[in-house]
């Protein structure tokens, strides 16, 4: 086993020197850290860049049902069923039918949309 050692000892001991260079901050010091600091910013901002994009902005119902008033009669029925089901909005069968075969008008089902839409509010 090892002896303590006496603190005397190492009180008499000359503390380790460093040659100047690396004892000193110079302007290549500086620098060099500088640049390090840069690229470090670099790799973070890389990273972080899907997290920080600005994503588009969802359109609203109203929206929605004024883009799908700009199709044809028989697209507008398709997408203004499809709104229904993405907003969670059952389709009486005679609703379902009227698709089919074409009876069901497209202000009807707009208009279900905005009922069932004020009913969910």
């Amino acid at each position: 086993m090892s002896e303590p050692v006496d603190p005397g000892l190492l009180a008499a001991l000359h503390p380790p020197r460093l040659p100047e260079a690396f004892a000193a901050l110079s302007a290549a010091d500086l620098a060099s850290m500088a640049g390090i600091g840069l690229c470090l910013a670099a790799l973070i901002l890389t990273l972080l860049a899907p997290v920080l994009r600005r994503r588009p902005a969802r359109a609203s119902w109203r929206q929605m049902i004024r883009t799908a008033r700009a199709l044809p009669e028989a697209e507008q029925l398709l997408e203004l069923a499809r709104l229904a089901k993405q907003r969670g909005i059952a389709l009486s069968p005679e609703e379902q039918r009227g698709l089919y075969d074409g009876s069901l008008a497209a202000a009807q089902l707009e208009a279900r949309l905005m009922r069932g839409r004020r009913g969910r509010g």
